[in-house]
Order: C-alpha cells, then structure tokens, then sequence
C-alpha cells in the first residue's frame, strides 16, 4: 500500500484567448493519493506453479497546467506454470479483465473552427497473454 500527499501551490496565468485563469492549490500531478498491490503465489513440489496479483491506483491530475483528472483503476495479472530442474513453461495474462485506463491526458484546443479545448486521452496497455519458455545453462 503507498499513501503519497503531495501539493502544488495555486498559481495564475494568462491563456492564449488573454483570459486569466487560476490553478493549483491541489495535489500534484500523476502522484495519485492511494495505490494499492496484493498478489499470492503456489508452488507445488512436483513442480507446478501459479501466480496472481491485483493492483489499484487512484485518480490522479493529468498535469499541472489544467484540472483534469484520471480515473481510478484496477488491474488484475495471473500466470500458471511448470518448473522442471533447468527448464519452464509460463502462461501468462497481463490486465486480464482487459480494463481501459488512461494514464496521460492532454488539454488544448486542436479542431477548427472554434479551437475548444478537448482532453485527449492515452491509454495503457489491454489485455496481452503470452507464453513463455525459461531455459538455464
């Protein structure tokens, strides 16, 4: 568990349409309040093995110079496998619920003809399985 109290003092400046806005007096960007990670591992003496974790991360502000924030997500990873003296087999899951989050957001004004100011968005990883073969020499 992490518990991270951060603050950026209010501050503010003029936008490019000359208008005058304020922001801060909050937390900092990308520096979520909470996150939290659990995980639990078997391993059997015959060789097999299997894994999960889970992790949550709060909402966060995408940047110091506008007030939009990500959301809260959680995302859950497993893997099964055998372990034999110099050799394994993994199948692996990483965000196996396939949950969309965003981890970076822009703020600005792109589209004619009036140049509103959109948040767009960039997302983490989906859902990817592999399988994976360890040899030791």
């Amino acid at each position: 568990m992490a518990y991270l109290n951060t603050h950026v003092d209010a501050y503010s400046f003029a936008t490019a349409a000359g208008q005058q806005q304020s922001l801060g007096g909050r937390g900092a960007a990308h520096a979520p309040d909470y996150a939290l990670r659990l995980g639990a591992e078997y391993a059997s003496p015959a060789g097999f093995f299997a894994r999960g974790d889970g992790s949550y991360t709060d909402s966060f502000f995408f940047s110091d110079s506008h007030d939009q924030v990500a959301d809260a997500y959680a995302l859950f990873n497993a893997s099964i496998g055998y372990n034999r003296g110099m050799w394994g087999v993994t199948l692996w899951a990483r965000n196996l619920l396939d949950e969309r989050y965003a981890v970076r957001g822009f703020y600005f004004g792109l589209a004619p003809p009036d140049y509103a100011d959109t948040l767009y968005l960039s997302y983490g990883d989906p859902r990817q399985l592999g399988l994976s073969l360890d040899l030791d020499f």
